[in-house]
Parts: structure tokens; C-alpha cells; sequence
């Protein structure tokens, strides 16, 4: 990974915090890069492990994706227990997409498309109602 990308990456970490801690969750972040997950977030009680990851184009017909590897052959291999929810960064819209655990626990790779995640609305709700 080059300087580049890991700093984009921080900064996406930071921006989707910054989106979360105003819809009124706690951020309580991880110390290491290797707990898999990028932070922990509560509300109401309930703690939830999240990854953070940027939407990104893939293949010839250019369709916006988010992408985990869970257990697969990525530097970090990422367990059903690692992660609760994924979610994915929207840059270029400026849109959280949050993915919970059941949509990816029994699979080996999450591909979730953009149009897959608006037609389940995994995204995050301006008006504060829970992910379900």
C-alpha cells in the first residue's frame, strides 16, 4: 500500500466518523491496524464492530461497488466476527452505506453493488432511524 492510498484511507475513516458521531452514535476507535475492524460505534447501548471502506468502480460495465474479503487473501483476513458492519464510502456522492452483518456472514467476499445497496436502503438515514 503507498503513502497515498493509506492516507485517503485514514481520511475516509475520519470523514465516515465524523458522519456517524452526528447521527448520534460513539466512535471509540482501534488502536492497531491489525484488529480488523477500524472502530467500534454505540448507540442506545447496543456496540458494534464496523469496517470503513471507499466505493470503488469495478469491471468493464464501471459499476460502483463495495468490496470486503472476509477470510480471503487480503493482507488482513477478516473474520465474521470481526466485523458487524460494513460500510462503504460514497466520495464522490458523499454517501455512507452501511451493510450489516447478515447480508455477508455466510460468504467468503462481500460485492455489494451501489444499486444493491440503494434497493436495500443500507445507507445512512438522516433522521436517526436504526439500520436494520
Amino acid at each position: 500500500m503507498n503513502i497515498k492510498t493509506f492516507i485517503k484511507g485514514k481520511a475516509i475513516e475520519h470523514i465516515v466518523e465524523g458522519k456517524l458521531a452526528l447521527q448520534g452514535y460513539t466512535i471509540y476507535p482501534v488502536m492497531t491496524e491489525s484488529d480488523c475492524g477500524d472502530a467500534i460505534i454505540e448507540k442506545e447501548g447496543k456496540l458494534e464492530k464496523i469496517q470503513i471502506k471507499m466505493m470503488r468502480y469495478k469491471g468493464s460495465k464501471n459499476i460502483k461497488s463495495l468490496d470486503l474479503e472476509v477470510g480471503g487473501a487480503h493482507k488482513y483476513k477478516y473474520k465474521n466476527t470481526n466485523v458487524d458492519i460494513l460500510i462503504g464510502y460514497d466520495m464522490e456522492n458523499d454517501i455512507v452505506y452501511m451493510v450489516p452483518k447478515r447480508y455477508f456472514r455466510k460468504l467468503n467476499t462481500c460485492s455489494v453493488s451501489e444499486t444493491e445497496l440503494k434497493k436495500r436502503g443500507y445507507f445512512l438515514k438522516e433522521n436517526m432511524e436504526e439500520i436494520e
